[in-house]
């Protein structure tokens, strides 16, 4: 084990110390006069008699020392070489300068030696090798820029943590369900579109329908107990052939014919022209008519001497009679040039829908539509609902003289619109 550095320094301090005292003292002996003196003060210099001179110097008998051949002293001749007063070099700096150890480079050594969570070479080794493991240094997910469930062990790519996320999946959050989306879950309230107005779903027994009471959905069954009879003892019902036409006409050279299955009619190939026919309830005006729900359907097939049926104008409806269609009160479908329209009036004002489809040449569609007293017109095309209209709806009497209903064909230029139909049907509610 080397020396205790203290030690070292504390006893080259004491050399340095008596080998300047020895050079002070040898400095005033050559002061001393040469020969005899005379007198009691004739040996002295500076106030110090000489035997006081050489009993102070180290060097020279003195009770500093020995004379200095001991085998255990440090000379300047040997340890200060350039005369600085400083002892050349110790062990412990090894031969190196003061600059020299200031700018020594640092020393290799092992990470543990400053903390017990650094990583041994070892680790770091192994961690490059296999980056999934990790050193002592603990880690907590907030601390990685990247937080993706495909970085980490043991959780799937749909599996959720703890925190509540529920506004996400709302109408315009950031992960919402779509109308498309299929929801297998529990309903108990319904959100109507023209409120909106949250209902509430009560009780419904097996067998009944769907009622809307108030602020609830409820069950409910037909009047007349229930059976599926009652819907129509409850109702005027009418299944019109093409015989049963009550009048036609239409500009000259017009074609109607009559069927037992429906009707064929087809324009003059004259810009203009057209062709009528309509079917009556009775003889006589029905009263408050429109104040009750009513609907028509029919099989339809609409066809022309063009290519398409750009050049053809059709009106179906309940409400006018024979002639062009007027402002009398009514509701129907106007095709015109093959885009499927509502119309309605309310004997003043008479208005369309936007274009709700296009139809083709050639191709037969079933079609109803249904009027809801006081509210709307919806109209199906193959079972599929194709649009409403709220606006201009009819009230009051049904003319007796007026179509239940009206069919209107017309051409739009030199070439004849053509419209057959079959299986026609009108309802009316008591």
């Amino acid at each position: 084990m080397g020396e205790d550095p203290a030690e070292v320094l504390k006893r080259n301090r004491a050399l340095l110390r008596a080998h300047k005292e020895t050079e002070e003292s040898e400095h005033l002996l050559e002061k001393l006069p040469q020969g005899h003196g005379s007198g009691l003060n004739a040996d002295m210099v500076d106030g110090l008699h000489a035997a006081e001179i050489i009993a102070r110097a180290p060097g020279k008998g003195g009770g500093g020392g020995g004379s200095g051949s001991g085998s255990g002293d440090m000379t300047k001749a040997v340890y200060d070489q350039n005369d600085n007063g400083v002892v050349d070099n110790s062990e412990k700096l090894e031969g190196s300068t003061k600059v020299q150890v200031q700018d020594h480079a640092p020393k290799s050594h092992a990470n543990e030696a400053h903390s017990t969570q650094m990583a041994t070479a070892l680790q770091l080794a192994i961690h490059e090798a296999d980056p999934d493991i990790h050193h002592a240094q603990v880690h907590t997910l907030a601390s990685h820029l990247s937080k993706a469930h495909s970085e980490l062990t043991g959780v799937t790519a749909d599996q959720h943590h703890a925190q509540l996320h529920k506004d996400t999946h709302k109408s315009g959050g950031a992960d919402a369900f779509a109308s498309t989306d299929l929801l297998e879950a529990i309903v108990k309230r319904l959100q109507e579109s023209s409120g909106p107005s949250n209902l509430l779903l009560g009780s419904i027994a097996d067998g009944e329908y769907l009622k809307r009471s108030g602020t609830d959905i409820i069950g409910g069954t037909p009047s007349g107990g229930g059976t599926p009879e009652s819907i129509f003892f409850g109702a005027y019902f009418m299944a019109f052939s093409g015989l049963d036409v009550y009048s036609v006409g239409g500009s000259s050279g017009y074609t109607f014919t009559k069927y037992s299955w429906g009707g064929y009619m087809a324009t003059p190939s004259v810009l203009n022209n057209y062709v009528w026919g309509h079917y009556r309830a009775g003889g006589y005006n029905w009263v408050n008519f429109y104040s009750a729900d009513s609907l028509f359907e029919l099989i339809l097939y609409l066809s022309s001497s063009d290519a398409d049926l750009s050049t053809s104008d059709f009106w179906i409806y309940v409400g006018s009679g024979g002639g062009s269609p007027d402002t009398t009160v009514k509701y129907g479908i106007h095709i015109y040039q093959g885009n499927l329209r509502l119309v309605t009036s309310d004997g003043t004002t008479q208005s369309e829908s936007a274009n709700l489809m296009a139809l083709s040449k050639g191709t037969q569609y079933r079609v109803k539509v249904k009027f809801t007293a006081g509210s709307q017109v919806e109209v199906w095309v193959n079972g599929v609902s194709k649009g409403t209209k709220n606006t201009n709806l009819p009230t009051g009497n049904l003319t007796a003289a007026y179509g239940l209903p009206c069919l209107f064909a017309k051409a739009l230029d030199d070439i004849s619109a053509i419209l057959s139909y079959m299986d026609l049907k009108v309802m009316r509610t008591y």
